[in-house]
């Protein structure tokens, strides 16, 4: 990840029983940053019966718990994609409770302010109303801290949780020019690209080989790809966003650009229906 130039990955889910300090020290010595799932398959907010029930609080605080004692947990999501159609946004109140809960969790327990945030679908049918919905409370801990997608004029740290489309081959990551250029860092604060390891998807940009059908030696293998090893970089991939990372030097914004405006940063206005699709239609 050094050698590609990375600051910053997204963990999708991590074991929080487990042992992460060699990890954490080792991206933290390469100055690489982590933005972390708190969930995990059994315990994620799902799409067509969505709950938020204390067995998921206590399995997002445990997860919390672990990782706020790194620097270099740079943030954290309570749902990701939860839903990926207009029709069942009726999901959104229980990741924005999550959100709540956990944070208040975080408050309650002196941590570091770390952002919760929530990794969103791109569903043209529901702006602006869910990213309005989602930060529109004038009580700050009763919203999001961060938000991975959305477009300008937000009043939350947004960010793309997934770029590096692959329908074109081979992937150049051109659109990195744009998002860590002059014309977005003004608005967005920069980009993940999708995603490490290879697999059956075809996004990796490394793997660690390939597993015979049948083969069971290896206990990290999942779909026929291993998960340790040696990184082996999946070109022309890595190489090209290798080379896209080398040009591109992002100045972000200073924290003085905000000074004289810092009093005119308010909340969208809440929308006056809940996004929410019945039967196909916008109720």
């Amino acid at each position: 990840m050094k050698e590609l130039g990375a600051n910053a990955i997204r963990v999708y889910h991590v074991d929080p029983n487990g042992d992460p300090d060699e990890c954490m020290k080792a991206l933290a010595d390469a100055g690489i940053y982590l933005f972390v799932d708190l969930d995990d398959f059994p315990t994620q907010i799902e799409e067509q019966s969505p709950i938020w029930s204390q067995k998921q609080v206590d399995a997002f605080k445990l997860t919390l718990d672990e990782l706020q004692k790194y620097g270099n947990t740079a943030g954290v999501f309570v749902g990701s994609e939860v839903f990926t159609v207009a029709n069942d946004s009726a999901a959104s109140p229980y990741f924005l409770a999550a959100a709540r809960d956990i944070g208040a969790y975080r408050d309650s327990k002196d941590y570091r302010r770390i952002p919760v945030g929530y990794s969103a679908a791109d569903i043209a049918e529901l702006c602006p109303m869910l990213r309005n919905y989602l930060v529109c409370r004038e009580d700050e801990s009763e919203r999001l801290d961060s938000f991975a997608s959305t477009p300008a004029g937000y009043p939350v740290p947004i960010f793309f949780s997934e770029t590096g489309c692959n329908t074109v081959r081979p992937r150049d990551f051109d659109d990195l020019n744009t998002i860590l250029g002059p014309e977005m860092t003004g608005t967005w604060s920069g980009a993940l690209v999708y995603e490490w390891i290879e697999e059956l998807n075809n996004y990796g940009l490394i793997t660690y080989g390939k597993v015979p059908e049948g083969d069971t030696s290896n206990p990290s293998a999942l779909d026929g790809f291993s998960r340790r090893g040696t990184p082996t970089p999946v070109n022309p991939d890595f190489t090209n966003l290798k080379s896209r990372f080398a040009t591109l030097d992002p100045t972000g914004v200073a924290l003085s650009d905000y000074s004289d405006r810092a009093s005119e940063v308010t909340a969208p206005p809440c929308p006056n229906s809940t996004p929410i699709y019945c039967l196909g239609r916008l109720s």
